[in-house]
């Protein structure tokens, strides 16, 4: 077999996208080391060509060696995990403050997280993907609602596990400190701690998708 029919082969029993016109393009594999390869009528070509198109339709993922938009609509990106454990999926976590580009378990009081891992199993001192921003998986330590925010453990919180998250009511802000640029009750103290928002309820612990949106 040719290495352009080879090619071709590979192509087709590889995952499919297509553009807003109807063209087909498949990619190589769904590895993370492979990259895009676009279908063409006559490989023979020139097999350098830029892919391009107005609009993009994606069956699975989009993503490149260090970010990824998730098919639940979250946007990752690859952190190392610092947490001395394997990942737990939908474990809040922090940047980690001795180790560049590392992450590590959101602990009580530790306020500004910056994400949930996107998936559990992976070993510590490896890179994990880490949802940082949209539609994202998160371990509750207790029920929740939908529409109450998502926020890390502070003091005076029970059920408290590392990593996990809490629910909450969302606060509103008394009429007489509107006019304020920052408010000093409770909302200014939660929000170095919340991560989002929740988008389904259930009624025990575990996970439950969010909408993340960090203060």
């Amino acid at each position: 077999m040719r290495h352009t029919d080879m090619m071709i082969q590979k192509m087709k029993n590889s995952p499919k996208i297509k553009d807003n016109s109807g063209k087909s393009y498949y990619a190589t594999s769904d590895k993370e080391a492979d990259r895009l390869e676009v279908e063409k009528a006559k490989l023979a070509g020139d097999n350098n060509q830029n892919f391009s198109a107005k609009s993009l339709a994606v069956v699975e993922e989009i993503r490149g060696p260090k970010s990824k938009m998730t098919v639940e609509g979250g946007i990752a990106v690859k952190m190392v995990n610092n947490t001395s454990a394997v990942s737990s999926k939908g474990y809040i976590v922090c940047a980690d403050e001795n180790t560049d580009f590392a992450v590590i378990l959101a602990t009580q009081d530790k306020s500004n997280p910056i994400g949930v891992f996107y998936e559990g199993g992976v070993p510590n001192g490896e890179e994990a993907w880490v949802v940082v921003n949209g539609i994202a998986d998160v371990y509750f330590s207790d029920s929740v609602t939908r529409g109450q925010w998502a926020r890390g453990f502070i003091t005076g919180d029970t059920d408290y596990v590392a990593g996990q998250a809490i629910a909450q009511d969302v606060e509103v802000i008394p009429a007489d400190d509107r006019d304020f640029p920052i408010y000093y009750g409770d909302v200014d103290v939660f929000k170095y701690f919340k991560i989002g928002y929740a988008l389904e309820s259930r009624s025990s612990p575990g996970l439950a998708r969010c909408i993340l949106h960090f203060t």
